[in-house]
């Protein structure tokens, strides 16, 4: 009977309603570390709240969107003024710009407080944007003490038809927010705004907005001129444009040109093909003077991995892009351009000690030098004669004439940094001006203009200029035939389920055994 009792008031210590029982113990103890742990939760959610978006954010996107990569880096680094961006968005725009958002996040976090970001709606504040002169399609203004710049939605967003250099080929959805921000960015906070100076008079071909819109973009700023009637080359300028003028220079303008390249000037020029009989005696005098002519004819190419994709026309080349530190962004990710009846820029046997020239672009062993070639297109034959000569072909090319012979130099690689302080004049010269023709930046290829302007970034001594490609928004899809689509919902469905059921009752079964 006592241990009758003895039983009944030890399950009574143990009820569910007794505070004495081991139930309780246990259930306290839970109900603490419950505590403790929603308590950590708590706490490290709002260190975590605190810390930059970079180290609380990972950028899973394919092409890194919303990441910035070492030159936007070096440049925040660098920056010893504070810049303030102005991020022009209205509410239900917020999903649109979504990686433009993150970026700027990034940017500020890497600029170490020398960044900030002030949000203004549009349809809250109408008339912020009027005293920076912006649109409607203005997203950010970058401010500084000294300068501001504005950066269009547009721009920032774009819609390609080039893919993989092939005709046909799916459109490419563009974000250049990093490219634009940072060279944003380094405008207003440089004190080297580099100035050319683009030659008229002549029947040159004027650079259209979306161009000089791509040099701006680069913190260069442009002016037009005109030799007949200024006598000079200006001063102030740092490079001067020559952009295929269909008529030949007078004596004035070649002197005026020749001098300015003797004091240190640069010059970029750009040939087209206007017929193997058209003489242009003073153009062809300053290309002499800096040891390179242009060759009649049109280049063509019977290597179908140096044409562009879809198309049988051998006019249509896209040259191998060679070593030089205007082309190591190309390089480096085996971009190419597309370079439709180009010249052939061939260097003189005899030239100067002091002069060196480097190839830029250049054909293959199989592209040939068609003369008449006008002639050759209204026929409609391009075939190969033995009257043609072979390549390779230059068809861009830098020059550079030195301080001193090369043979005095204690250098020899004409591209290191003790040879670029020894270089006194700068030259490139392409042989189509293809190279600045709109219509193949928007819709083949953008590499033609960023070769262009990163020649005016070499030629101005932008050592530290920025040059950040455009990022892919495209995200590469995976295509599963009908047939794995049903394999894989027959493991995923059935097998998968099975197998775990399966695992389930013999663990059952083997607990109740024991």
């Amino acid at each position: 009977m006592a241990k009758l009792k003895k039983e009944k008031k030890q399950r009574g210590n143990d009820s569910i309603f007794s505070f004495r029982g081991s139930r309780f113990r246990n259930g306290s103890f839970s109900a603490a570390m419950i505590i403790i742990a929603i308590a950590l939760v708590i706490v490290v959610n709002l260190v975590v709240s605190k810390l930059p978006t970079k180290y609380t954010e990972i950028d899973v996107t394919g092409n890194n969107l919303y990441s910035i990569g070492k030159e936007s880096k070096k440049l925040l680094h660098k920056m010893d003024e504070d810049v303030t961006i102005y991020y022009l968005l209205s509410a239900t725009a917020e999903n649109t710009y979504s990686e433009l958002t993150k970026l700027l996040e990034n940017y500020k976090d890497e600029a170490g407080g020398r960044i900030k970001i002030v949000k203004k709606d549009p349809e809250l504040y109408p008339n912020f944007g009027s005293k920076y002169d912006a649109t409607d399609s203005t997203v950010l203004i970058v401010e500084s003490d000294k300068r501001y710049k504005l950066i269009d939605g547009n721009d920032m967003y774009s819609l390609s038809n080039y893919s993989d250099y092939s005709y046909g080929a799916d459109p490419i959805y563009t974000f250049n927010g990093e490219g634009l921000i940072a060279n944003a960015i380094d405008y207003v906070t440089t004190d080297n705004l580099p100035k050319v100076y683009e030659l008229g008079g002549n029947g040159e071909v004027s650079l259209d907005d979306t161009i000089k819109e791509q040099i701006t973009n680069a913190n260069i700023t442009i002016e037009s001129l005109n030799l007949l009637t200024e006598g000079k080359v200006p001063d102030d300028a740092d490079c001067l444009m020559i952009i295929s003028p269909e008529k030949d220079f007078s004596k004035l303008e070649r002197d005026a040109i020749l001098k300015y390249l003797k004091n240190g000037g640069n010059v970029i020029i750009v040939a087209d093909y206007l017929g193997d009989d058209v003489e242009r005696k003073n153009f062809d005098a300053v290309l002499k003077a800096y040891g390179v002519k242009i060759e009649k004819g049109v280049v063509l190419e019977s290597d179908r991995n140096y044409l562009y994709g879809g198309t049988n026309n051998p006019t249509y080349i896209m040259p191998t892009t060679e070593t030089h530190t205007i082309t190591e962004d190309m390089t480096s990710t085996n971009y190419r351009c597309l370079m439709p009846s180009a010249q052939s820029i061939k260097t003189l046997d005899d030239i100067s000690d002091t002069l060196s020239v480097k190839s830029l672009l250049t054909t293959s062993s199989s592209s040939y030098l068609k003369t008449n070639a006008a002639t050759s297109s209204s026929n409609g034959s391009y075939e190969k004669t033995d009257d043609d000569a072979t390549g390779p072909f230059n068809v861009a090319v830098a020059i550079t004439d030195s301080k001193e012979s090369k043979g005095d130099s204690d250098t020899t690689d004409t591209d290191s940094e003790e040879d670029e302080e020894n270089i006194k004049t700068k030259l490139v010269v392409f042989g189509t001006s293809a190279i600045v023709d709109s219509s193949i930046y928007s819709q083949v290829t953008p590499y033609n203009v960023s070769l262009f302007t990163a020649s005016l970034g070499w030629m101005c001594d932008c050592k530290d200029s920025i040059s950040i490609s455009a990022k892919n928004r495209t995200e590469d899809t995976l295509s599963i035939t009908s047939s794995k689509v049903t394999s894989w919902a027959i493991v995923y469905l059935l097998i998968v389920p099975a197998v775990v059921l399966g695992t389930g009752i013999v663990v059952t079964v083997r607990r109740r055994k024991r």
